[in-house]
């Protein structure tokens, strides 16, 4: 009797508790759907506060993609225009079928499986990019990039984004899948300011596109992910690697054997691409069509662009270069890039290599290399920030970090040194003991701060240069000395006006906000000045001037740099190969420096 008792209890409590974790199920139910029902109520408020001023997009098949790009420069000059840079507007049985299949395979594979956003595109690029720690992969569909290129800006914000994906989901509703992708290639960019596929066919291989070879096709295909940076015209090299991805692409997608792929790559690569405008050298004019998008959004009308660019400043900065490299360059094929800011960032000359017939590759903004000492005004300015003193002494001696020895060039110690005499002779122990004892996320944080973005490498080595860098990013490092410590952001385009005098765009000057304190301007420029008047930068002394600079060569010779500015200019040049190899040992304080000084006195 008591068992059943027991029983008889246990059983009561044993309900008792069932009761109580349906009551807690039922509880976090309740929240639960209550949580998503407020999610998407919001949701589909920003959805539709967002779709308020949205065009409606069945505008986009009257939009007639035909007009003139005209660019100027500061005083009104015309440096370029952009007249035959649309092509022919093309049907989708127009389209070689192989392209098609190229775009598809490399751009959006499920084209024709999503209704303008692909969900599952998104998570496999999260998790590709999650994996790999950078962006690797991109989730746009072409109905997103369609939407993009015909009514929205290219600026990276939520707003935007959602816009775009509302505008896919309308052009999908509107219109055939066949339409959108006919629309798309109709339209975009590839580079060199062209716009379209006809356009760019007859461009970089003189014809049309339905007489494209296979591998043709697939660089013009892969040049849709960075038009500048594959155009075969910048490197034969780049676009040739990113059309060979392409055609893998095409072999992994079904479209084409890998007997065809192998059949198809040719021994010899030969782009055409032809000069447009008034410039010997319009890497200037380029850089403006390769920017233009950050501006504004679809281009359905003749604009006219006023620019930061001195033409008498430009023709100053190509003699100097010309003048100390063409003896060189007919021997080594050695190349050479410069660029000039004001103060305040105004690019107003950009010297993208010696030969533009030869080369549109930019190597003032597309090269990236290592800068060697120049980006010691990093490490030197971190330190300074912490409290250590031009005058304060450090030790150049030899040094082993985790197995790893910098050595400075020649081989050669000072012992105890000041900080300002390091800097001066360029000493390479100094620099590393100064960056591991302030730390080196002070020094990232510097670098960053001044500009230079992206991840850097947590090694010893990074206060030697050791990352890779463009000449406009060095540049506008050291005009935040330039313009006392305050933030300097480069900029090129003043105006955008259209063909009815109507300002599209107009530059805002913003109060700069201080990056850097004026004690450590102050003792910075001391340091750059010693590197002209007792240092390695003595190539570039001019009697009477008052000039700040570095010189900078990286492991091997393979890049020389002189970087400095005076009261009115900052300029940076840049001296190596395309390939990265060795120069005869061109060093900053050589080559960099003497054409830095001829341009400089001018």
């Amino acid at each position: 009797m008591k068992a059943a008792k027991n029983n008889k209890i246990l059983k009561a409590k044993k309900k008792k508790k069932t009761k109580k974790s349906y009551k807690w199920v039922w509880f976090f139910a309740k929240w639960f759907f209550l949580f998503f029902l407020t999610l998407g109520v919001l949701a589909a408020a920003v959805i539709w506060y967002y779709s308020l001023d949205l065009p409606d997009v069945k505008q986009i098949m009257q939009i007639k993609r035909q007009p003139t790009i005209t660019v100027r420069a500061a005083n009104g000059v015309i440096l370029a225009k952009y007249g035959d840079a649309y092509g022919d507007s093309l049907s989708y049985e127009q389209l070689p079928p192989h392209l098609v299949q190229a775009v598809l395979a490399t751009e959006d594979r499920r084209f024709f499986h999503h209704h303008g956003i692909d969900i599952w595109g998104i998570i496999r690029a999260i998790y590709v990019n999650n994996i790999n720690q950078r962006t690797v992969q991109g989730a746009s569909t072409i109905t997103q990039q369609l939407a993009k290129i015909a009514f929205l800006s290219a600026e990276k914000t939520l707003k935007r984004k959602i816009q775009e994906a509302i505008l896919a989901i309308n052009i999908e509703n509107n219109f055939s899948k066949r339409q959108i992708l006919t629309m798309y290639l109709n339209r975009a960019y590839f580079g060199q300011g062209n716009f379209g596929i006809d356009a760019a066919s007859r461009y970089y291989f003189g014809k049309q596109p339905k007489n494209l070879e296979l591998y043709e096709m697939a660089v013009l295909a892969g040049m849709l992910k960075a038009p500048t940076k594959y155009a075969p015209t910048s490197s034969k090299k780049k676009a040739l690697l990113r059309a060979k991805q392409v055609l893998l692409n095409m072999v992994d997608a079904g479209y084409i054997t890998d007997k065809t792929m192998r059949a198809s790559i040719p021994s010899t690569f030969m782009p055409r691409g032809r000069q447009r405008g008034v410039l010997q050298h319009p890497y200037f004019a380029d850089y403006i069509l390769e920017i233009l998008p950050n501006y504004i959004g679809g281009l359905h009308e003749d604009i006219t662009i006023y620019t930061t660019f001195d033409l008498y400043v430009q023709q100053k900065l190509e003699k100097a270069i010309s003048n100390h490299l063409t003896e060189n360059r007919k021997n080594h094929d050695l190349q050479a890039a410069g660029v000039v800011l004001d103060p305040n960032g105004r690019i107003i000359a950009m010297m993208g290599g010696l030969d533009y017939k030869e080369s549109q590759f930019n190597r003032a903004t597309q090269a990236q290399r290592q800068p060697g000492s120049t980006f010691k005004l990093y490490v030197y300015l971190a330190a300074l920030k912490a409290g250590i003193t031009p005058e304060d002494k450090v030790l150049d001696s030899p040094l082993t970090i985790n197995g790893w020895q910098p050595k400075n060039f020649g081989n050669r110690y000072y012992g105890e040194v000041s900080v300002k005499e390091a800097f001066a002779k360029s000493l390479n122990t100094p620099a590393v003991r100064l960056s591991e004892k302030i730390g080196r996320w002070p020094v990232v944080t510097m670098a960053r701060s001044l500009g230079m973005e992206g991840k850097f490498p947590d090694v010893p080595s990074i206060a030697l240069g050791v990352r890779d860098t463009s000449l406009l990013t060095l540049t506008q490092g050291y005009a935040h000395l330039a313009s006392g410590g305050l933030k300097v952001t480069p900029y090129a385009i003043l105006k955008i006006i259209d063909n009815k005098g109507n300002i599209i765009y107009r530059y805002k000057q913003k109060t700069p906000k201080r990056v850097l304190d004026k004690d450590v301007v102050y003792a910075m420029e001391r340091l750059l000045n010693s590197s002209i008047t007792d240092g390695t930068s003595k190539t570039v002394y001019i009697n009477g001037r008052k000039l700040f600079g570095k010189t900078g060569t990286s492991q091997n010779f393979r890049d020389a740099w002189f970087v400095g500015y005076d009261e009115n200019l900052v300029a940076g040049i840049w001296v190596g190969f395309d390939n990265q190899k060795a120069t005869v040992k061109i060093t900053g304080g050589s080559k960099p420096a003497d054409i830095w000084r001829d341009f400089m006195s001018k």
